[in-house]
């Protein structure tokens, strides 16, 4: 029966919940030109690995202005629409490089479809909480993170098998994909109507968040300093998870040389299956749990699976410690947007997921250039500890967040009660 639990924690959810997640499913298995892009600057441009880190991490910076513009426009004109608008127009992208030969100024039109796709992240995480209700916000943002890694576990063979002769289609494919997707929003699913008000009187928030007054971001943020504060650990959280993409392949290499692309590889679907069979799982076993609670729970996760690769030799104490690292991923995961969408009133929701976004991409581009700094100091086991210890005062922080925001809700019972 408490497998049985497990399994039904989806059931229930609305309607429309159920269409992002397949929705996600498409656009996620059609995802082929972002993954390859390294190897299409090195193998098809022809720049350097060095010119293609360099040419990667301004196009991550490139896409922040369009995580801002997309969650303004968001509260502005509403989630469905920015969706289904940087869809087609990144998609439009995509096929206009499918009609030529792969160049820099291809690469670079590529870059700017991925921007206009990133308009649409705050969009697609502010749908959630339109459309479903608060108590179900959990499993609905698990569903969806769900569904995104269902897609990726697909998209990446294609991607190989057709990377070397028919890079052209791919561009077609993902183009394809993301527009199926859209139209799947377009069609199928209604937001419910956000109530904006018009005079300093309170409205009811999409997962119960103090009341708001005008529309005002700037001085929504200098009300709610928790969720700043939150957003700016969530950096920290990103800074160390990107290591695993960055440090542990370069440290795959030179443990076991040429076959170390392969034992990556290994740990890459590791990942992926470890995500999709512990997603139902941990959002059971933490449904009833606060987000911020099972935040921190991630951050400790994240800190023993990070020590635990300074010991690591062989090739399954690799893949223990990225299973166990992947379990703090999907907490983490499957609890940020939760914590988000219920301190965020409507009108700022687009922008708060907008913030938190450009957040987490700073501590992606920042992960790679100080961590392969520091490389140049420490060895693989030594920079595994650094990395540990950045993540404990990450953690640190979130457990001081959780205390202040226990703290202010006792403060507001008692005041209830007077």
């Amino acid at each position: 029966m408490r497998i049985k639990r497990f399994f039904l924690v989806y059931k229930g959810l609305p309607r429309d919940a159920y269409v992002v997640f397949a929705a996600n499913i498409i656009n996620r298995m059609g995802c082929f030109i972002v993954p390859l892009m390294a190897l299409i600057l090195t193998q098809k441009v022809g720049l350097t690995k060095a010119q293609a880190g360099v040419f990667t991490t301004v196009a991550l910076l490139a896409q922040m202005p369009f995580l801002f513009l997309g969650g303004r426009l968001t509260d502005r004109i509403g989630s469905k629409k920015i969706i289904v608008f940087s869809s087609f127009l990144g998609a439009a992208l995509y096929l206009i490089c499918a009609m030529f030969r792969m160049s820099f100024s291809v690469a670079v039109l590529a870059v700017a479809a991925s921007c206009l796709y990133a308009a649409s992240y705050p969009a697609l995480r502010t749908i959630i909480a339109e459309v479903t209700e608060p108590a179900q916000l959990k499993q609905a943002y698990s569903l969806s993170y769900l569904g995104i890694n269902l897609g990726f576990t697909v998209g990446p063979i294609f991607a190989g098998l057709l990377f070397q002769d028919h890079l052209n289609l791919l561009f077609v494919l993902d183009a394809l994909s993301t527009i199926v997707s859209a139209v799947l929003v377009l069609v199928y699913i209604k937001p419910r109507e956000r109530e904006i008000p018009l005079d300093d009187g309170p409205i009811a928030p999409c997962g119960g968040a103090p009341a708001a007054v005008r529309d005002n971001f700037g001085r929504f943020l200098r009300e709610n300093p928790a969720l700043v504060a939150f957003c700016a650990l969530m950096l920290v959280y990103e800074f160390c998870y990107m290591q695993w993409n960055f440090l542990l392949p370069l440290q795959m290499t030179d443990l076991f040389g040429g076959e170390g692309v392969r034992f990556y590889s290994l740990l890459v679907s590791v990942n992926a299956v470890t995500v999709i069979v512990c997603t139902p799982f941990m959002t059971a076993l933490t449904q009833k749990q606060r987000p911020l609670s099972t935040v921190l729970i991630a951050g400790g996760v994240y800190t023993a699976s990070f020590a635990a690769l300074t010991l690591c030799s062989l090739p399954a104490h690799f893949i223990a410690a990225v299973a166990a690292m992947t379990v703090g991923e999907v907490l983490n995961a499957t609890n940020l947007n939760c914590y988000i969408a219920q301190r965020t009133p409507p009108q700022y929701l687009g922008r708060a997921n907008s913030l938190a976004s450009i957040m987490m991409q700073t501590g992606s581009a920042l992960g790679p250039a100080v961590m392969g700094s520091l490389l140049t100091l420490f060895g693989f086991p030594h920079i595994w500890l650094v990395v540990a210890a950045v993540m404990v005062l990450g953690a640190f922080g979130v457990f001081l967040l959780r205390r202040a925001d226990k703290t202010a809700a006792a403060d507001v019972r008692a005041a209830e009660c007077e």
